[in-house]
């Protein structure tokens, strides 16, 4: 009997895999909880199923775990090796029975629960025929299209370590349960989300909030129409802005995007998401602000969640992404679609409603902080209107909201050639149809990816630090401008977060090193002794990847590939080569520019003459709070000498310097050649505010709005010749310029006169490197 019972799972098992996926959470148990082939185990599901069973098998006889099926014999007592919260009294019994205490303790049983979930949405309201039907359908699609399945292992227990605390506590065994049941129902929601029924019900919340009902009468009686009308036009907005959120597409869509995935991406790298894994177990709602750099993001990101069982997020995306029949798509993947500039304020109140709405449910929300694209490369200055939102509601209600950066890098974009275009024509094209299908027909071999989730910040926390108390009810009173203070500091600290998580590849670390050469070509072996030694400056942590020169020489070969650079053979020497004006160099070397920024000043400063440690830091100090706006760099005061040090010790290890007497510094002349071409990437931003402080030492006074026209028109004469700094200027950049003038010292505190004699003596500085 007991082979014709695993005959049957067997032939249930094979048939089975073509109907279904697995997804396993964690996703080596037998690692991450210390479990051996060896031992015994008692699975405690949490609702007992044959579909369960099989679907549990399945995983464990691929992964080594104990088999299901198997008996366990305790004193010619036969137990299944499996039991629910249903029937865990007849267990109890068999376990707690004093005639086998020493078979366990030589047995070394452990319980494991575990949670097999089907992503599907939760039972609807209805009636019974409708019930019917829908499960006949739902059971014919996913014999068509395939189930997903998520397992969830918890972590294990052993039975002699329950047996001996229930010597001496009672209710310990019943604590246990309790706190399984809570994991098992934090797990359920970890991938099902909210009910699905309070999801489709959002748009009648958001109707029939205060805000959005005080807007229908006071619409009305504005604009001289009926409350009927009003109320249409409302609705009207609700429907552009709200998701129609499908758990079927996101299963088709899984589907379809694993098979895409495999063939356009060698491999995809995830780092750090036991992060969000951790925030989800405590019960906290979270927001994922991530980079963008191309349309990928937000598919890679959702993906990658759904795949560690993590429900897929709220999207918030450009209005113009809906479109047919994309727009469809992406609101019922969590789509719900943004104007990204407008000055509507009934549009802005309901997408604030709509926002909190998903909130209070529970959902979690991906948006982009850039507000777009970055068709540079580099990071673009944060929009400030989702998140001051975020905070708002944050500050209202002492909700446990946590805000997780995540950085998303690839070593190949599919946009690249429209970006460049974008670029030289100055206009942004609109996306349609056309150019998806057009873009869609060029995904090819876009090498790695990379998704890296950065340190939680807990919202609570943050704003505990930036408001006197947080329970207090001078919390709810902050005034709007306060909100924008904190919104402002929060978006900074996001961008450091996302900046953190940044992943190097070898594509970026070849673009840096051909944009900056004298040459567009380099001898191979020439070219990877100056990637070591860029990869010694700039962190420790990227060393052990690109330690091994063969290593990089494979990686270099394999990355030519993707077609950003090319490898020619000259005689017996291979060289690499790139044009310098293709803009898939400057983009790729835009990526990681602002790692080797600090160490680059530190190196144009020794070039240009021999100096004490002291005058370095001197220097880099002066010019520091400038780069810092231009490149959201990180470092305090106390960092910075850290940072200098720390590079003028890789230097020296390299003997690329040395110093004389232990004060003065001097460079070994061989090196001379890389360390002129490495200064090239702080020069080149050095050389635009050498542009702006022009302008301001041939200003006789320091007018706000004068100065801002000013540079406006010679910026626009400026940027057509340099190209390459187009990226860098924005108002959100000259806001930032303005501000640190200001604290610097350059002007007076109401910013309306300029202290020349220091504004002079920083110009003088910057001409010395030119």
């Amino acid at each position: 009997m007991p082979y014709l019972r695993k005959f049957f799972y067997d032939f249930l098992s094979k048939i089975t895999k073509y109907f279904i996926r697995i997804y396993i959470i964690p996703k080596n148990p037998m690692k991450k909880f210390g479990i051996n082939r060896k031992n015994i185990i008692l699975y405690l599901f949490e609702s007992f199923s044959k579909r369960n069973l099989v679907i549990l098998r399945n995983k464990c006889v691929s992964l080594g775990l104990f088999d299901p099926l198997n008996k366990i014999n305790l004193n010619r007592i036969e137990i299944n090796s499996y039991f629910s919260f249903k029937n865990k009294e007849d267990i109890l019994k068999i376990i707690l029975d004093k005639n086998i205490d020493k078979i366990i303790k030589k047995l070394d049983i452990k319980i494991l629960p575990v949670s097999v979930i089907m992503f599907s949405g939760n039972k609807k309201k209805g009636m019974f025929f409708i019930h019917n039907l829908i499960r006949k359908i739902k059971v014919f699609f996913s014999l068509l299209v395939g189930s997903d399945f998520f397992i969830f292992f918890l972590k294990p227990v052993s039975l002699n370590d329950i047996l001996k605390k229930n010597k001496y506590d009672d209710l310990f065994i019943e604590k246990l349960i309790r706190l399984t049941r809570i994991s098992f129902i934090r797990n359920k929601i970890s991938i099902l989300g909210p009910d699905v029924n309070i999801q489709k019900n959002i748009k009648n919340k958001v109707l029939s909030s205060k805000k959005v009902q005080n807007l229908i009468y006071k619409k009305s009686r504005t604009e001289n129409i009926s409350v009927k009308k009003s109320k249409k036009t409302i609705i009207k907005l609700i429907n552009e802005i709200s998701s129609k959120f499908s758990y079927n597409m996101v299963v088709i869509t899984g589907k379809i995007l694993s098979k895409v995935f495999k063939i356009i991406y060698k491999n995809i790298n995830v780092k750090y998401i036991e992060r969000v894994h951790k925030v989800i177990k405590n019960g906290n709602k979270i927001v994922y602000i991530s980079s963008h750099k191309s349309h990928m993001d937000y598919l890679l990101l959702s993906y990658i969640l759904y795949k560690n069982g993590i429900f897929p997020p709220y999207i918030a995306a450009g209005i113009n992404l809906n479109f047919w029949p994309i727009g469809t798509i992406l609101k019922k993947l969590g789509a719900f679609f943004i104007r990204r500039s407008t000055f509507n304020k009934t549009y802005s109140i309901i997408l604030k409603e709509y926002l909190k709405c998903l909130l209070h449910i529970g959902c979690s929300i991906e948006y982009f902080i850039e507000g777009e694209r970055s068709r540079t490369g580099v990071l673009l200055n944060p929009k400030t209107g989702i998140l001051s939102t975020i905070v708002e509601y944050a500050k209202n209600k002492l909700n446990s909201i946590v805000i997780i950066p995540v950085n998303i890098t690839y070593e190949c974009i599919f946009e690249i050639s429209s970006y460049s275009r974008e670029i030289k024509e100055n206009r942004k094209r609109k996306e349609n149809f056309y150019s998806l299908v057009k873009n869609l027909i060029k995904l090819k071999n876009l090498g790695e990816s990379y998704i890296n989730f950065g340190k939680p910040i807990y919202l609570s926390k943050f704003l505990n630090k930036n408001i006197f108390c947080l329970d207090s009810n001078a919390c709810e009173n902050i005034d709007l401008f306060k909100i924008n203070i904190i919104t402002k500091k929060l978006s900074e600290t996001i961008m450091k977060e996302i900046d953190k998580s940044l992943n190097i590849n070898i594509v970026q670390l070849c673009s840096i090193v051909i944009f900056f050469s004298k040459n567009n070509f380099v001898e191979i072996n020439k070219f990877i002794k100056q990637i070591k030694i860029y990869i010694s400056l700039v962190a420790k942590r990227y060393k052990k990847f690109f330690s091994n020169i063969e290593k990089i020489k494979r990686l270099i070969i394999e990355s030519s590939k993707l077609k950003v650079f090319s490898l020619k053979k000259k005689f017996t020497k291979v060289f690499v080569y790139s044009d310098k004006n293709n803009y898939s160099i400057f983009y790729y070397k835009n990526n990681i520019e602002h790692l080797f920024i600090l160490q680059s000043l530190v190196v144009l400063i020794l070039i240009k003459k021999f100096l004490t440690k002291k005058e370095i830091y001197n220097i880099v100090i002066l010019i520091y709070p400038f780069m810092k706006i231009t490149y959201f760099l990180r470092y305090s005061s106390n960092k910075l000498v850290y940072e200098i040090n720390e590079t003028l010790k890789n230097l020296e290890n390299q003997k690329i310097i040395f110093f004389i007497n232990k004060k003065i510094i001097k460079i070994n002349k061989n090196f001379i050649e890389f360390l002129e071409s490495f200064s090239e990437i702080s020069k080149n931003v050095l050389f635009l505010y050498l542009f702006l402080f022009n302008c301001l030492v041939n200003s006789s006074k320091f007018d706000r709005n004068n100065l801002k026209q000013t540079i406006q028109v010679k910026t626009k004469k400026f940027f057509q010749k340099n190209k390459k700094f187009s990226h860098f200027f924005s108002k959100t950049f000259f806001t930032k310029f303005l501000s640190t003038l200001k604290n610097e010292g350059y002007t007076d505190e109401p910013g309306k006169e300029i202290f020349m004699k220091k504004t002079k003596s920083f110009y003088k500085t910057l001409k010395e490197f030119f």
